[in-house]
């Protein structure tokens, strides 16, 4: 005969308690006690051990009927049925967390409580025999585990590679002898450290990102990477699962090694270690395809050692090699960063020069630069072992843009400057184009003349009036000519560039300076020259010395002049660098009374967020805008429009250019008064300048 089963029942309410006592007792149920509040609850529970408790959801006191649950299936594991007078969405999310057996509904039937109670203990005799299971399959399963367990680290311990696992904080689980080694650790000092701490040094490195990327992707990782601690190189082999990282690394040092040999006989020349004709075809390819999308120049420079046989001949290939080898590496020293320096064979090398200048004349100046300086550092003596030995080069140099030519095309063209070169007297450099080299030339020329020029002053200043609607002189542009003890007047136009360039301007500037300051002083002493204002023309490179300001207040104090009347004249161009210090010093001039006019509008820049910044006195109307304002509307519209702008930021206008009468009409009628142009005089030296000022006052 089966025991009764036991009921705990939990009800505040005496009357409704009493009743369920007599209704569970005739379903032949025992009560093990009837207690009314959850306190009473879990401690008869936890001493009867009942096989089900009956729980009123709203009991009185500090513990209602789910909280007295919770504790009960915590610790007795005995199946609760809920015993309720509602039934809302807050009693149900509330009463899951204690896995409840069944609701009932009071008053609830007889029918319905056994019902219940005997749904109940099923379940839960069915769930405690599924643990039972469940923990014996689990303990056979776990000793298999070991066993594989023991097997797979029996296997780990004698492999080759290094091994670790990590768990999911990146802290080691399980460390093999190599890797153990490899840390300078025992495995049992690393278990449960993080491997970043004990590895500082693989923070940031490939194999550091490797591992962070097989956990996030939950993919397989295998990267080769360099270690500097243990200065070798690794394969690192990374599997993921959802808590761990299982990593082999595979020492792959001497692999590496030799995959470096096998690259550098293929590359790279074994005598000098420089890229070879191999390795120097493909940068030439390289270089083309970069140049046809930016547009630059690049250059091939072949070289050639003079008399090298000679060397060869008298003191034996040996010797001609550690020429070849300090002649590569004072190559090496001469080219900028992404240019190449190769060995084709014997005495010749190849320089190719990459990003060069977009315009044809400056690239060229860049590639001779470089070519004077190969020139020079390999003309320097070399020690080769006890002897002491002179060696010059020949270079061809061409210039290339593209795919205009092929590589080919581009070596033959070298190769034939370099003959030229030989022809010439050896130890110098040709161009291949013939014109381009005349350019260099020239260039080159017009420095050195520049240079003594400077030295000499032959420079002078000549002067365009200014006038007013009225064609009264308001002023005058100082433009500098240079008085070529040769080639005799030269124009700014064919000079200006180069010494912008090379930073010439900047002397040339100081005198330009100087000497409208003397003019000025000795215009003040005139009656009909005192109130003319002296515009001159600044170039950016002026502006961005720090010391521009203080040179200009100096030369005004120096001589003695009224600020006021001197003008400076800035391109747009000033604009594109710098922005900020230059608006810095252009204020602290306007401070000392000079006045600032911009030149060309319209042509350049012309951004006017910063045109409003700028202490402006005056515009200029470029005399490209002026040309044609006659007959081309789009000119006249342009002209009316800064005009009208200038107006507007209560700036002065003056259009430059103006030579018809045509022109002056058209500029009068959009409301510009101001001009300068041959219609009203070309620049003139100073004495008859003045002589034109005589003459516009007689008028």
């Amino acid at each position: 005969m089966q025991p009764m089963i036991s009921i705990l029942i939990v009800e505040d309410d005496a009357q409704q308690a009493e009743a369920l006592k007599l209704q569970l007792l005739d379903c032949g149920y025992r009560i093990a006690a009837l207690v009314v509040n959850g306190d009473a609850a879990v401690g008869q529970a936890q001493a009867l051990a009942p096989d089900v408790v009956l729980m009123d959801i709203d009991l009185a006191g500090t513990m209602d009927g789910i909280e007295a649950a919770q504790k009960i299936r915590a610790s007795c594991d005995i199946p609760v049925l809920y015993l309720t007078a509602c039934a809302d969405d807050e009693f149900f999310a509330r009463s899951k967390v204690t896995a409840a057996y069944a609701y009932l509904l009071k008053p609830s039937t007889p029918e319905e409580i056994r019902l219940a109670i005997e749904i109940a203990l099923y379940c839960h005799r069915a769930e405690r025999e599924a643990c039972a299971a469940l923990e014996t399959a689990v303990a056979e399963r776990t000793a298999e585990l070991e066993q594989s367990h023991q097997h797979i680290v029996n296997i780990l311990e004698s492999a080759s590679d290094a091994f670790i696992s990590l768990d999911n904080n990146e802290c080691y689980t399980y460390v093999n002898a190599k890797a153990a080694k490899l840390f300078g650790s025992k495995p049992e000092e690393l278990i449960g450290r993080k491997i970043w701490y004990e590895f500082a040094e693989g923070v940031g490195q490939p194999f550091y990102d490797a591992c962070h990327k097989a956990a996030d992707e939950q993919k397989p990782v295998k990267v080769e990477a360099y270690c500097l601690p243990w200065e070798r190189w690794f394969e690192y082999r990374i599997f993921p699962s959802k808590d761990s990282l299982s990593i082999f690394l595979h020492d792959i040092t001497e692999r590496k090694a030799a995959e470096d040999a096998i690259q550098n006989m293929a590359f790279y020349d074994p005598l000098t270690q420089l890229p070879n004709r191999r390795l120097l075809m493909d940068r030439c390819r390289q270089v083309l395809s970069s140049s046809a999308r930016s547009g630059r120049l690049a250059a091939l420079l072949f070289i050639d050692l003079d008399h090298f046989k000679n060397l060869n001949d008298t003191l034996g290939h040996d010797v001609g090699d550690l020429l070849l080898q300090q002649v590569a590496q004072r190559l090496t020293s001469c080219v900028r960063e992404g240019d190449t320096a190769a060995r084709l064979g014997g005495d010749e090398f190849v320089v190719m020069l990459a990003e060069l200048s977009k315009d044809g004349h400056v690239a060229a100046a860049q590639t001779e630069e470089i070519g004077e300086k190969i020139l020079a550092a390999l003309s320097r003596p070399y020690q080769l072992g006890a002897h002491k030995y002179h060696s010059t080069p020949s270079i061809g140099a061409t210039l290339f843009h593209g795919h205009k030519q092929g590589i080919d095309e581009l070596f033959k063209q070298a190769d034939i400057a370099m003959f030229q070169a030989k022809k010439a007297g050896r130890n110098t450099l040709r161009f291949f184009d013939q014109k381009m080299q005349d350019s260099v030339n020239a260039r080159a020329a017009l420095e050195n003349d520049l240079r003594r020029a400077i030295e000499a002053q032959q420079f002078q200043l000549y002067y365009q009036v200014h006038v007013d609607s009225a064609r009264r002189p308001l002023g005058a542009e100082a433009l500098i000519r240079w008085s070529h003890p040769e080639k005799g007047l030269i124009l700014p136009a064919q000079f200006i560039a180069v010494a912008e360039e090379t930073g010439l301007i900047l002397p040339i500037g100081l005198w330009v300076l100087e000497q409208a300051c003397i003019q000025l002083k000795a215009w003040q002493q005139k009656a009909y020259t005192r109130d003319l204002i002296l515009s001159v023309n600044v170039s950016i490179k002026q502006f961005q010395q720090p010391e521009f300001a203080d040179q200009v207040k100096a030369a005004m104090l120096r001589h003695d002049i009224n600020p006021s009347l001197l003008k400076m004249e800035i391109t747009e161009s000033i604009l594109l660098d710098n922005v900020e210090n230059i608006i810095t010093t252009m204020n602290v001039l306007n401070k000392a009374g000079v006045q600032f006019s911009l030149d060309d509008f319209g042509t350049g820049y012309s951004s006017l967020q910063y045109l409003k910044q700028l202490p402006l006195f005056q515009l200029k109307i470029d005399l490209s805008f002026v040309c044609d304002i006659a007959t081309n509307g789009n000119d006249e519209a342009i002209a009316s429009t800064i005009n009208a702008m200038a107006r507007s930021l209560n700036l002065h206008v003056i259009a430059e250019g103006v030579e018809t009468e045509e022109q002056r009409q058209k500029l009068l009628d959009i409301g510009c008064t101001n001009f300068q142009g041959y219609l009203f005089s070309k620049p003139l030296p100073v004495a008859q300048f003045e002589d034109l000022l005589l003459c516009c006052g007689q008028r």
